[in-house]
């Protein structure tokens, strides 16, 4: 009974090992669904170049073989003049080689002193820098939009212009 229990355990450290190892970029390689995850962080300074707010993101979003049924969340905080904290489910995903969006509705926003219920929508845009076609030493980007309709069934692909200080996100296309 005993060998049969290490068996068991060697078996399902194999099959976590090759899974994991196997998660990565480029054509073939990964898992069969479209994802984007990571946690990013940028400072935002004034002429002076004193720093005037922080912002941090973060997001878990995957999709499913088809590319469809997209599930996750997004919460983004940032501190300052303009201060807000939101958080939004994930309900579409759009992803195209590094660069992903996803969004969804609202569930919960703060700070931004707007009347509840005008935004229904955010959306999440994220660059992978360092994916395929990309350089290391180019730092992941990030951009966020808030809309007053509802989450449409596709994310709309902009880009993502804010670049991130900290942090790292990753994004995979299952069709690439």
């Amino acid at each position: 009974m005993r060998r049969l229990a290490l068996l068991g355990v060697g078996l399902a450290t194999l099959v976590a090992t090759a899974d994991s190892s196997d998660a990565g970029h480029g054509p073939g390689r990964g898992p069969r669904y479209p994802f984007a995850i990571g946690a990013m962080h940028t400072s935002v300074v004034d002429f002076t170049g004193a720093v005037v707010s922080e912002i941090d993101v973060q997001l878990v979003a995957r999709g499913d073989r088809r590319g469809e049924g997209a599930r996750g969340r997004i919460f983004v905080s940032q501190t300052g003049v303009f201060g807000f904290e939101l958080v939004a489910d994930v309900t579409c995903l759009t992803v195209d080689g590094n660069l992903a969006v996803a969004g969804g509705p609202i569930e919960h926003v703060e700070g931004i002193g707007m009347p509840p219920g005008v935004f229904q929508t955010f959306f999440l845009a994220v660059r992978d820098a360092d994916g395929p076609g990309g350089d290391p030493e180019t730092p992941d980007t990030f951009q966020g939009n808030l809309s007053i309709d509802p989450p449409p069934a596709t994310c709309p692909l902009f880009d993502a212009g804010i670049a991130a200080d900290e942090g790292n996100v990753v994004v995979h296309d299952a069709a690439r």
